[in-house]
């Protein structure tokens, strides 16, 4: 627009519905003339009339093939987008050589004190009530710095949205500016409920739990499972249809041939989890369309209040969805997932059996919400399917096996018995060695009539052998001090006679023979250099930003 108005064009601004006067100036044909129709789709969705694509198209071509006439019009990438989708006339009119799309990632604070002190300076909205509140104490610098800021947020706490600020709001301006700041809830719900369609909320929903980089074969079987639930057809390129309305405007993607996906801001999952938890209908559904675990002990965690369980009513739908995903494959990067602070450390670390932690992790819940266990019939089978996988080596045992045998047996799964049964004929099978002995011992504990007291004492007295060869010579049989530290965790309870402070010697020995594996030069040298204190440019001073603010008094 500023090219134009140097080269000497007249702008004129279409308002909505406006078409007939840009035809009427259309008549002046000696003057040189910029028309500009700002947000030419809908603030935030396409309108129901589309500005009748054909005459918005014949007036795009009309000054195409005039001279001296130009045509400028904004909108967002993902309404425009949508709307090419929606019209073949328009996609073939938007092609990349007409098309520009304005992104900028970051503002020095100097660009940021200009945007938010011009929305002020302008604004019917900011009385000298409002300004008063924000130059008391230099408050406008904690919006500056905030590390929220964003002009679309400046534009929403200054009214340049369409937003009427009430009188409260007028009266603690710089207490109500930080408050959309820390939580710009605001923002997002008009965006997401008048301007997307279902396909695209389904798909926003459905990376909830996700990765934060999450890969798009992942997002796309979690965006079918979801739609499934809610009765949507993903047929006709669904997925990727909505993907590239929601793209650079709610989601990113990166990557060539492994493409990844991200929520494009943080505060938006704070709203979609906000959104569910506020909606337990829409909760409930998207915990029946989970398709992954790691998605339902996300939606566990965030549909629950702080000082307890989620509401009973989702018992049956989460009951369902943990039987459904517990065998579920494992989310690529999911060590990294986007998790609460009430969600403890990802299930699947440092060896973890998938299937064991997520019995541990369910059976947890089960101790919070007793009604998830109502669901006997899926549980019966989910404990017949573990026993079986261990009965036939398909699944790893290790010490805290045995401890879901109580856990599953109160379920209804099987017989407490039977299934000691089964997994004391596995342990008995498995090597001689640490592992082996840890998993008798928290066996005895599950389920003591396992085991008679002469068997016990026996099994006892074959321990304290075995333990006082291996302290002898420990390098030749154990792995690490992990291993000490394994059996020093149980010699008590096997009632083996050693002195204490023989792990410690063994533990030194083993540790003498390890190389220095946490020595990582780069590693170092980047802690050293994190360290370092570096001043960030933020441009100007507070004293040039209040130059400019006292103008606002």
């Amino acid at each position: 627009m500023l090219d134009a108005l140097e080269e000497g064009f007249q702008p004129y601004e279409i308002a909505p519905g406006g078409l007939d006067d840009a035809w009427k100036l259309l008549e002046v044909e000696d003057e040189s003339q910029l028309f500009y129709f700002d947000d030419f789709l809908g603030h935030t969705a396409l309108f129901e009339s589309r500005h009748h694509d054909a005459e918005l198209l014949k007036l795009m071509k009309k000054v195409i093939r005039t001279p001296r006439k130009r045509f400028l019009l904004v909108t967002r990438e993902y309404i425009l987008r949508q709307a090419t989708q929606l019209s073949e006339a328009l996609d073939r009119e938007a092609d990349e050589d007409r098309k520009f799309l304005l992104t900028i990632d970051s503002y020095n604070r100097q660009e940021k004190a200009r945007i938010f002190y011009n929305h002020i300076y302008f604004s019917d909205e900011i009385e000298a009530t409002a300004r008063r509140s924000l130059l008391a104490d230099a408050n406008y610098l904690k919006v500056i710095d905030h590390e929220g800021y964003s002009p679309r947020l400046i534009e929403w706490i200054t009214g340049w949205s369409g937003h009427r600020l009430s009188d409260a709001e007028k009266k603690d301006y710089a207490s109500y500016c930080l408050s959309v700041l820390n939580n710009p809830q605001q923002l997002w719900t008009h965006a997401f409920e008048q301007g997307l369609g279902d396909t695209e909320r389904t798909l926003l929903i459905s990376m909830l739990g996700l990765p934060r980089r999450a890969s798009d074969g992942d997002v796309e079987a979690a965006f079918e499972s979801a739609c499934k639930a809610k009765g949507l057809s993903v047929a006709d390129r669904r997925f990727i249809r909505s993907l590239e309305i929601l793209d650079d405007s709610f989601i990113r993607s990166d990557g060539g041939a492994d493409t990844h996906l991200s929520f494009i801001n943080p505060s938006l999952i704070d709203f979609l989890r906000n959104y569910l938890f506020m909606s337990l209908a829409d909760g409930e559904q998207s915990i029946r369309g989970a398709h992954f675990f790691e998605q339902v002990v996300w939606l566990w965690n965030a549909l629950r209040p702080a000082d307890g369980s989620p509401p009973l009513r989702l018992a049956r739908a989460f009951s369902e969805a943990f039987g459904r995903t517990l065998e579920s494959p494992v989310v690529e990067g999911s060590g990294i997932s986007l998790i609460f602070d009430l969600m403890e450390a990802p299930w699947a670390w440092n060896g973890q059996p998938i299937l064991q932690g997520r019995l541990e992790r369910v059976l947890k819940y089960v101790g919070e919400m007793p009604e998830l266990a109502e669901h006997k019939e899926l549980w019966i089978a989910v404990g017949r399917k573990w026993l079986s996988d261990i009965d036939h080596a398909e699944a790893p045992v290790n010490a805290d096996t045995p401890k879901l045998l109580p856990g599953l047996s109160k379920l209804g799964a099987f017989e407490l018995s039977a299934g000691g049964e089964v997994l004391l004929a596995v342990v008995e099978k498995m090597e001689n060695g640490p592992e082996r002995w840890g998993c008798l011992d928290e066996l005895h504990d599950a389920v003591p009539s396992l085991f008679s007291d002469a068997e016990w004492t026996e099994t006892c007295r074959s321990f304290g052998e075995y333990l006082e060869e291996v302290l002898d010579d420990p390098v030749a049989w154990l792995n690490g001090p992990n291993e000490v530290d394994t059996l020093e965790y149980h010699y008590m309870s096997l009632d083996a006679s050693v002195a204490s402070e023989r792990f410690e010697e063994a533990r030194e020995l083993l540790t003498e023979e390890e190389p220095d594996e946490d020595f990582d030069p780069d590693r170092h040298h980047y802690e050293r250099d994190s360290e370092e204190e570096v001043e960030p440019d933020y441009g100007d001073s507070d004293r040039d930003i209040e130059l400019m603010f006292e103008r606002l008094d």
